[in-house]
């Protein structure tokens, strides 16, 4: 397991970052491996043994969990790094969407859209989670506005097989596939932060709120005493962080880690 930390002090003019793992999170307790007297604002895994950092907004690292040094400083402020097949993608202000392939950085930016985050789909398109209720889909070299919405922000995507989730504010949360687009139910009041598949089901973040799921056609509530700004599955774990707290979920039992300076 491995997660970044952020904290400040109360005044919130001086931060720490640092890059806490462990080997086997059921058996050993989550270590400092890096650390630096700076605001990282996102962390991407690059393999199983490198991560990639935005370090600052406008410097890329990449590099072993312990020393990852800059490979790329550039003029724009980035707020999200997210996976690609090849490299990383690069998510900030005013639309800004950069794909670094591992030696250039190329521009994906969306005029006139503020994004939160894109993923790529099963065959390779691109999609971007945006404001005033859009997804935008890439294709021949253009940005195609999907609206699943008719306002707000869509916070975040997931791959779903041949589909796209979806999840954002004011009970925002669907599914995407091909022209067709399905919400599902979900009260307006709840804002969602991540979604994500995890052994056959639906996992929605509610941020501070807790975790929810999807029960058919709606999205109803799963865990409260966790917080879940952040989702990432794979075939064995779910795991949920946000606040001062990671947690992992096996399907049957959680582990949870609380960070405090």
């Amino acid at each position: 397991m491995v997660c970044l930390v952020v904290s400040s002090d109360e005044d919130r003019n001086t931060w720490i970052s640092e890059i806490n793992a462990c080997d086997d999170f059921s058996t050993d307790d989550l270590e400092t491996q890096y650390s630096q007297p700076s605001w990282v604002y996102s962390m991407c895994l690059a393999d199983s043994d490198e991560v990639y950092l935005a370090h600052s907004g406008k410097v890329l690292r990449r590099g072993p969990i312990d020393a990852p040094e800059v490979v790329l400083t550039h003029d724009r402020d980035v707020t999200r790094l997210c996976a690609a097949a090849q490299g990383v993608y690069l998510v900030g202000l005013e639309g800004y969407v950069g794909h670094y392939d591992g030696s250039g950085l190329h521009d994906r930016s969306i005029p006139d859209a503020e994004v939160f985050h894109v993923a790529e789909s099963a065959d390779g398109s691109l999609y971007a989670a945006a404001n005033r209720g859009r997804v935008f889909r890439r294709s021949e070299g253009a940005w195609h506005p999907i609206q699943v919405a008719p306002d707000g922000d869509i916070r975040h995507l997931a791959v779903d097989g041949d589909a796209m989730l979806y999840a954002g504010a004011a009970g925002m949360c669907g599914q995407i596939r091909g022209e067709a687009v399905t919400q599902f139910a979900a009260p307006a009041a709840r804002d969602f932060f991540a979604v994500a598949r995890f052994q056959g089901r639906v996992f929605v973040g509610a941020g501070r709120d807790g975790l929810d799921v999807l029960d058919g056609d709606s999205i109803v509530s799963f865990k409260a005493n966790v917080y879940s700004y952040k989702l990432w599955a794979d075939d064995d774990h779910l795991f949920a962080s946000g606040m001062n707290e990671a947690a992992r979920f096996d399907g049957t039992a959680w582990l949870a880690s609380e960070f405090t300076h």
